[in-house]
């Protein structure tokens, strides 16, 4: 979650004119990727156990909607990035705060 949150800073840093921000924003986005990646694996393994499915389709989103903002930025389509990237931290903050709220035991 953290890391991003830290994107969301690196971009308002990067587009309120801090051009040397840029590389920072662009390596955190491949870590974010990385971290993305285990938590499908490791929703995946939590479904395999005996966990409900919903968090696998939830982690697939997010990979998809983080390939998608490469692609995006890539591509120069800010409009776009901008809005996906609000996105996924909306459905990552969603996520997070579903499996930390009181009372969530796992059913594994």
């Amino acid at each position: 979650m953290s890391l991003a949150v830290g994107q969301a800073g690196l971009a308002a840093g990067f587009l309120g004119g801090d051009s040397a921000l840029l590389p920072a924003h662009q390596l955190n986005a491949y870590l974010l990727l990385a971290l993305t990646a285990v938590v499908v694996v490791t929703a995946v393994l939590y479904q395999r156990a005996g966990g409900p499915r919903w968090p696998v389709w939830a982690a697939g989103i997010l990979i998809g909607v983080e390939v998608l903002q490469i692609v995006l930025a890539r591509s120069g389509i800010v409009g776009l990035h901008i809005f996906c990237g609000v996105l996924f931290v909306v459905m990552a903050t969603l996520l997070t705060s579903y499996l930390f709220r009181p009372g969530f035991v796992p059913t594994v």
